[in-house]
């Protein structure tokens, strides 16, 4: 599985600060379980851009849901306003979900 960290230096043009993402992925766990976020019987839906801090949303999210036995879906909306770099944001987005077995869900 890919980490947080290749993500952002494969989406984000400038040097990222180094990233300790088991730190981050155990903040966002804690925040999740203390704020009652989400519960077992819980459906997660993911609104997922493209972007680079959706995208590691979406990773941390799922692993999360992964622990939990939830299978997240992600929804990507096309606004119709940024052309052809919209359909190859939601042509990633859905790579993405696919890739890691999650239902895809579109809109524009």
């Amino acid at each position: 599985m890919i980490s947080l960290f290749e993500i952002i230096k494969i989406m984000v043009p400038c040097r990222p600060r180094k990233l300790n993402s088991d730190l981050l992925l155990l903040r966002v766990f804690q925040n999740i379980d203390e704020h009652r976020m989400i519960q077992p019987e819980d459906s997660v839906l993911l609104a997922v851009s493209g972007g680079v801090d959706s995208v590691v949303l979406t990773d941390i999210l799922f692993r999360y849901c992964q622990i939990h036995g939830i299978l997240p879906g992600v929804a990507h909306l096309n606004h119709g306003l940024r052309g052809h770099y919209a359909l190859r944001d939601a042509r990633f987005v859905r790579e993405l979900a696919l890739a890691k077995g999650m239902a895809f869900y579109y809109g524009k």
